[in-house]
């Protein structure tokens, strides 16, 4: 059996062990968890011995080595400090994006990762979707020749928006250890460094501001929280009562520090939160969220090639959209309509097109439209010392997109344009 080691059990940890448990010749074995009722659900799940349970990586690390392989789930500033002792006790480790926000600290990790043979995956799922990697597809394939320039965009919808970066746990850079563009967008940076990978990033510029979600634009007769009487409460797109009691998409964001499972909490139990202690209970504008609410950048590449990436917070309809437009071609869609558009060169009607719909590829409509249990099954393949797919998100292989939110972050605070490789 492939021993797992959990290192966390959060919502993203709790996902991919469970398309792990369900691969064969695979074991959940090990936890470590600080918070005794996270810890318990994963022993309870999983039927993880009591001596094989941990509060802390240092714990398990003395413990000798108990597993093949980790998976750290853990909030972005905790990424560092728990992969390195999991490296250096040569664990293969699957871990969350982002790597870290520290140049010194990426480059540290994969060269441990190197020295001591183990494989360091990061969890850039998008590359494992079928629009990504069918995309990929038909640019190996040289159906666009090659690449001029990439437009991508990512608009977050407003409840997303509210629940993870206004009122969430990546609201703040200081304390949650990333910036809105790493946070959220270092997949896209990702995937666009990966499909334009004939090349390397060179230079990179950037704009972003937050001039919208801000406390001077709250209502005049707004107070602190939203169910304090608050009169825009049913009307306010922000309202935390429709974004956390009327609506359920991200409500299981809300609620992770009551310690209860998420549907046996009850709306007494969430309105008592949102009310008193829980920082989504308070006004969109007067959080101590210090995110951008909207950046664009643009990445000029060695050969000569360009991308733009947008990124806009409370998005009306949340969707990803990508152009590419090559010397012998263009390729356009959206991820979540799982759509491509091949179009080619035709004298008489400007341009052919070929659509391809891959709505009915396997898992397409579960976890991030099929790319978490496509990531889990690459990272098993590895560390079995399979063959891993095209799409593999080595360590070495996701540096580049990192370096470009390096550079884009830097850009925007100091306006001016970044070299990438003098960070």
């Amino acid at each position: 059996m492939l021993k797992v080691l959990l290192v966390s059990y959060g919502f993203r940890c709790q996902l991919y062990s469970g398309f792990a448990a369900e691969t064969d010749g695979v074991e959940i074995s090990a936890v470590v968890e600080p918070n005794d009722f996270r810890r318990n659900l994963a022993k309870e799940r999983f039927n993880i011995k009591e001596e094989m349970c941990f509060k802390s990586v240092d714990e398990a690390m003395a413990a000798g080595k108990i597993a093949d392989c980790a998976i750290n789930g853990t909030m972005d500033q905790f990424h560092y400090q728990t992969t390195m002792p999991l490296l250096e006790h040569g664990y293969h480790v699957l871990l969350e994006k982002p790597v870290t926000s520290d140049k010194t600290e990426l480059l540290k990790l994969k060269e441990t990762a190197e020295r001591n043979h183990v494989v360091l995956m990061i969890c850039h799922l998008l590359r494992y979707t079928p629009f990504y990697s069918n995309i990929k597809k038909l640019i190996d394939d040289g159906e666009v020749g090659e690449i001029m320039t990439i437009e991508a965009s990512e608009n977050v919808g407003v409840i997303h928006a509210s629940s993870a970066f206004i009122r969430g746990k990546w609201r703040n850079s200081k304390t949650d250890g990333s910036t809105l563009l790493m946070a959220k967008c270092c997949h896209d940076l990702d995937y666009l460094c990966w499909l334009n990978n004939a090349t390397k990033p060179a230079y990179v510029s950037s704009f972003g501001s937050r001039n919208f979600l801000a406390p001077e634009k709250a209502p005049e007769d707004a107070p602190l929280r939203c169910m304090d009487g608050c009169p825009h409460q049913e009307t306010c797109q922000w309202s935390a009562y429709r974004d956390y009691i009327k609506s359920t998409l991200f409500s299981y964001y809300a609620f992770e520090t009551i310690d209860k499972p998420y549907d046996e909490i009850t709306i007494e139990e969430r309105i008592k939160s949102l009310k008193t202690d829980n920082v989504h209970g308070v006004c969109a504008y007067k959080t101590d969220k210090d995110m951008v609410d909207n950046q664009m950048l643009i990445i000029q590449f060695a050969n000569g090639s360009t991308a733009s990436l947008a990124l806009m917070l409370g998005a009306m309809k949340p969707k990803r959209d990508i152009h590419i437009v090559g010397t012998a071609g263009e390729i356009e869609g959206t991820f979540e309509d799982s759509r491509i558009v091949l179009r080619k060169f035709e004298e008489t009607n400007y341009c052919t097109e070929q659509v391809f719909d891959l709505s009915g590829e396997d898992g397409v409509n579960f976890g991030h439209m099929g790319g978490d249990g496509r990531l889990v099954d690459d990272f098993l393949k590895m560390v079995q010392g399979k063959k891993p797919s095209p799409a593999y998100t080595s360590i070495a292989d996701s540096v580049n997109g990192h370096l470009c939110v390096y550079a884009a972050d830097e850009a925007r605070e100091n306006m001016t344009v970044v070299k990438v490789d003098s960070i």
